[in-house]
């Protein structure tokens, strides 16, 4: 590390940057597209992990690059596990109609949907969240995601219980958990973040862009969903690190009318660009301010951190993160 970069990392304020070239973006797409229709599909997972490691190697945290490690292998045998369990509940689907009776094969589907609903689902969110963290990586050191499972579990158990009966009332408070479970859970090194916020603050934030989106025909959506990000990232914090997003509804308006007219007339040939557009302004929105030495952070233990991190991601389940690409629109 130079003395340069050593003097950026001790900066008091950081800052968040895109270094994306649109054409060497778009020369990737073109390709992966060639090769996944050559292969059926198959190059699928090596395209995705390809163009996942050129755009996080394209974000700069006080220029530094950050990096990704998953592989288009990993990928793959995540694909064919879940194919492989899709395969199954068809086959017990099938042969349950077809031996005994056709109502008889309601009690396996809705025990299978029970069992994707309380487990299967909230265990591939929080497998993708871990797999995409201990993946990618800043200043040669990977990112770590730590939650108990009975805390994750449970906290899912409960909203999916509690909502229908409260006629999703208690959803903001569901998702006010959840995020914070979450942002409580993400590691960098030994550092974690921190979400300190009230659930009356957030139902206030949460039915305040409720209200007004109803009252202007869903045109306030683009700064109600600003809103939920800033009261987010405002809550948010790294030791002494305070984080703040200044996107306005006006930029991000301005990003959704890009994907849904730039796109469709340039036959998606402006993907790069739009992208790059959309993510540039997203990154400099992003402040971090506080005292605090990044590089020391990243260079202490950095050898026993490391190899942990090695053997830790080496065991993290690539189902969890092939399935949750299945719902995935970027």
């Amino acid at each position: 590390m130079s003395n340069l970069e050593l003097s950026q990392t001790k900066q008091t304020r950081f800052h968040l940057s895109l270094d994306m070239h649109p054409l060497e973006m778009l020369y990737l797409i073109l390709e992966n597209i060639g090769l996944t229709i050559l292969t059926l599909g198959l190059y699928y997972p090596w395209a995705y992990a390809k163009k996942s490691r050129y755009l996080w190697n394209c974000i700069r945290l006080n220029g530094s690059a950050f990096s990704y490690h998953g592989t288009g292998y990993e990928l793959f045998v995540g694909y064919l596990k879940v194919f492989i369990f899709y395969i199954c509940f068809s086959l017990v689907v099938q042969a349950t109609t077809h031996f005994i009776s056709p109502q008889a094969a309601i009690i396996p589907t809705v025990a299978v949907i029970l069992l994707f609903i309380f487990y299967l689902l909230p265990a591939i969110i929080k497998g993708a969240i871990t797999f995409r963290l201990r993946r990618s990586s800043w200043l040669s050191n990977h990112f770590d995601f730590k939650v108990a499972n009975s805390n994750w579990f449970w906290t899912w158990a409960k909203g999916i219980v509690l909502m229908p009966l409260t006629l999703y009332l208690y959803y903001p408070a569901f998702e006010f958990h959840f995020t914070r479970l979450t942002i409580n859970g993400l590691r960098y090194k030994n550092e974690q973040l921190y979400f300190q916020a009230s659930l009356r603050d957030f139902y206030r934030m949460f039915f305040k862009n409720i209200l007004f989106t109803l009252l202007t025909c869903g045109l306030y959506l683009p700064w109600a969903t600003v809103n939920k990000q800033q009261f987010i990232w405002a809550h948010t914090s790294l030791r002494e690190i305070k984080f703040n997003y200044t996107m306005t509804g006006y930029q991000s308006l301005k990003i959704h009318l890009l994907y849904l007219f730039a796109l469709p007339i340039s036959l998606g040939l402006a993907y790069p660009w739009v992208l790059k557009y959309g993510l540039e302004n997203k990154l400099k929105a992003i402040h971090l301010n506080g005292e605090i030495d990044l590089f020391a952070i990243a260079q202490e233990n950095s050898s026993t951190t490391t190899n942990g991190a090695s053997s830790e991601k080496s065991t993290t389940p690539s189902i969890f993160e092939a399935a949750s690409r299945l719902s995935d629109t970027n």
